[in-house]
Parts: structure tokens; sequence; C-alpha cells
């Protein structure tokens, strides 16, 4: 719209252009500082950022029966039904 008015009015757009981009863009970059923060949050009580993802010396909760679970030791995931595709085609 400036540039109708010559050089003048073209870098007077260009500037009121930029404080109305910065004046949109400022709740978009206050939502991003908040979720990054929040993200940083998540990643230091995970253990991500401070190195202590999968350490062996993590507090879990204790074993009921001091045994394995099922799941965890394959017993419970051996079956002998038909896949719900149907049975598997002979090959040639």
């Amino acid at each position: 719209m400036g540039a109708m008015a010559g050089p003048p009015g073209a870098i007077a757009g260009a500037v009121i252009g930029g404080v109305i981009g910065v004046l949109a863009g400022a709740p978009f970059d206050d939502a991003q500082r908040a979720s990054a923060g929040h993200d940083a949050k998540l990643d230091r009580e995970l253990g991500i950022s401070e190195g202590e993802i999968g350490a062996p010396n993590l507090p879990h909760v204790p074993a009921k029966r001091g045994a394995f679970s099922a799941a965890s030791t394959g017993a419970d995931t051996i079956d002998d039904s038909e896949p719900a595709e149907g049975p598997m085609p002979p090959s040639d």
C-alpha cells in the first residue's frame, strides 16, 4: 500500500508492517516458550536431559512375590489361535 506513495511510503509501509507482524507473532512466541519449558520439565523428571534414562538404580515398585511377570518372560505370548487375517497362504 505504501509503495503507491513512492519510496517514503514504501519505507513507512515496511516499518508499519513489521510492527504489526511482531505484535501478531508475540502470542505464538509465548506459547512456544511455555511449551518448551513444559517439555524441559518433563525431560528432567524422566531423566532424559540429566543422563539418568535407563539407569539401573532408579526407584521401581518392588515385586509382590519376587518373581518375574508372565509377560516379561514370554509365557503368556504363546498363542496357537489363527490370526485375524486368516491362515497363511501356501508358498509357491
